[in-house]
């Protein structure tokens, strides 16, 4: 999974990416205006409690995730970030004036709002484009497809109705139009995690539109020391642990993933995938071999899988399902595929 991180200026991205990813602040300082990158591993707690049942030993395979540091909100930028799954957006609430403090929930809406509406603006900006493209070529009817009249057709009715009716209208899109839209990777379609940059004495701000409120400064400096001097200055402000000790967590949920498990002789590996995947995908995720040669799949829910402690127990109290391709996979899954490639 690929995330971009961003945010207005001094809104603490550099900071918060540096406390999520463990590198170093003044070598990412550096860097920043060219961008960063980074992989975090998803260590969901569910791992550590297989393992206590299964015993120590086997090898722990994390899912991912890639964060983009963006170097500023510039519209030229927007282009290298098209690709990713999601974005985490950082809104600044932090040193702020004595004359903003009582609007500090007006603000956040407000700075939540200039992010929607940039990434709004480029996307009507990719739309439009392609838009003349195909006009271009209606002076030359001979190279206009019945694909090309569909898509401006398509294209028309979203420069109409996005303006008015936002990304609610993909919803209601054809099967053939959703399919047209994919080359777009348009961000009205991606999921947006909004992350309030707070100060350490506003660790308690609510809003609505917010998934994490954390100070960003403060997390990074605490995660910096060692767990038993990091204790006291933690119950100081109020935290049992640091927030972002269950950010990749979270950003993966968040982002519209869900985690099943497969249990092998040596390792014990978490699988990702989009929130809608069925068996077959699962199957693909794992190998092209296993999706191709698909016979079955038996599956055990988390909770039930614990529950009995081991699969011995598991499958002598029947809590072991066999389905077929189309079984929606659910998060925490734990299942075996069957499956002949020479079938």
């Amino acid at each position: 999974m690929k995330v971009a991180i961003i945010g207005g200026e001094l809104a603490g991205k550099t900071t918060f990416f540096c406390a999520v990813t463990g590198i170093d602040y003044n070598k990412a300082l550096a860097s920043s205006a060219k961008g960063l990158s980074a992989t975090i591993r998803v260590e969901d707690h569910r791992f550590k409690l297989i393992e206590d049942k299964v015993g120590k030993g086997k090898k722990i395979v994390c899912p991912t995730i890639e964060l983009f540091d963006t170097p500023t909100m510039a519209r030229d930028m927007f282009a290298s970030i098209r690709e990713v799954d999601g974005i985490i957006a950082i809104v600044r609430l932090y040193d702020l004036t004595a004359s903003l403090l009582p609007d500090k929930i007006k603000l956040c809406n407000n700075e939540i709002e200039r992010i929607r509406a940039e990434l709004f603006l480029a996307d009507l900006d990719i739309l439009e484009k392609r838009t003349e493209r195909i006009k271009a070529q209606q002076k030359h009817p001979s190279q206009l497809k019945d694909e090309d009249v569909a898509e401006l057709d398509l294209l028309g009715r979203l420069l109409e109705e996005l303006p008015t009716k936002g990304a609610q209208i993909f919803d209601k899109l054809t099967t053939e139009d959703k399919k047209r839209l994919n080359g777009f990777k348009l961000f009205s379609q991606k999921p947006i995690m909004f992350i309030a940059n707070v100060s350490d004495s506003d660790l308690q701000f609510e809003n609505k539109s917010i998934a994490v409120v954390l100070s960003t400064k403060l997390e990074l400096e605490l995660s910096q020391m060692k767990e038993d001097e990091r204790q006291p200055f933690m119950e100081g402000y109020g935290l049992k642990q640091l927030k972002i000790a269950n950010l990749p967590t979270e950003i993966y949920h968040y982002m519209g993933y869900k985690m099943f498990f497969t249990i092998g002789k040596n390792d014990i590996t978490g699988w990702g995938l989009r929130r809608e995947a069925d068996a077959l995908e699962a199957a693909d995720k794992i190998h092209s071999d296993i999706s191709r040669g698909f016979i079955a799949a038996e599956v055990v829910s988390f909770d039930d899988w614990l529950s009995c402690g081991s699969d011995a127990v598991a499958r002598a109290q029947a809590k072991y399902k066999t389905e077929g391709k189309t079984y929606k996979v659910k998060d925490g899954d734990i299942i075996l595929f069957r499956f002949n490639v020479s079938r």
